[in-house]
């Protein structure tokens, strides 16, 4: 067996100085410009990511939060409550167009997920001031949801609409359902009042204001309100009485 000199510890040894300084050089290149950090080639969970990105949330830091999303997103883009993550941190940025595609693309991936809709309806009416996009996705909600809650603000938002549309018979019809499933909402009760007042509607405005002062007895406003509509309706001041009847 040959003896090993001095010089071949040598050579060996920068062998060894090669390799390590061409491992270091390429892990540093791998992470300085690879997509995916060194720190997370083992992190590839899109739910530990997902699950990150909500913690971030929470704590307000939306800059985290959006990146622990966008690796949810990249090893797992068919799921859409991940597009949904994102576009909520959109929306928080005030990137309510960008947010608004990210929701898009969640009802696409999950088209019988209420809370999706609703959150368009949201956006497009309170945000976008789109009407006729928010009524829409209004309906799509309460065409998916259980949820009575869910169903009372969609039944009331779209009575907003319709009212900002002067379409008032609708809007008396939805706030009339919102009132079915939150009775004890009396601004809506008393709003509701006041409007088939002022649209000529005295036997409905009656009616309101009576079950309105029931909860609030010492209302003397109202007492005076009843009052008048009782005096219209003695006087048979002309009205539609279709839809009253």
């Amino acid at each position: 067996m040959k003896n090993i000199t001095k010089k071949d510890f040598f050579k060996i040894g920068v062998c060894w100085v090669i390799v390590v300084s061409f491992f270091v050089l390429f892990m540093y290149i791998y992470k300085r410009y690879s997509p995916i950090w060194i720190s997370k080639i083992e992190f590839r969970d899109p739910y530990l990511h997902y699950k990150k990105g909500k913690e971030f949330l929470k704590k307000g830091k939306l800059e985290k939060a959006k990146e622990e999303f966008y690796y949810a997103i990249r090893f797992d883009p068919k799921n859409a409550q991940f597009q949904f993550a994102y576009g909520d941190v959109l929306e928080k940025e005030g990137n309510v167009d960008k947010a608004i595609e990210y929701y898009k693309r969640s009802v696409a991936l999950s088209p019988n997920t209420w809370n999706y809709y609703y959150r368009l309806a949201y956006v497009y009416l309170l945000k976008k001031k789109d009407l006729d996009k928010a009524e829409y996705y209004f309906k799509k909600t309460m065409e998916l949801t259980k949820n009575n809650n869910v169903k009372a603000k969609s039944y009331y938002y779209i009575g907003e609409i319709k009212e900002k549309k002067n379409d008032y018979i609708s809007a008396f019809y939805y706030y009339e359902k919102y009132l079915t499933l939150n009775k004890s909402d009396v601004k809506v009760l008393l709003k509701l009042a006041d409007m088939y007042y002022k649209q000529g509607f005295y036997k409905k405005a009656l009616e309101k204001y009576q079950k309105y002062l029931k909860i609030s007895p010492n209302d003397k406003t109202i007492i005076e309100k009843i009052y008048d509509c009782e005096s219209h309706i003695s006087a048979k001041t002309p009205s539609l009485k279709l839809f009253e009847e």
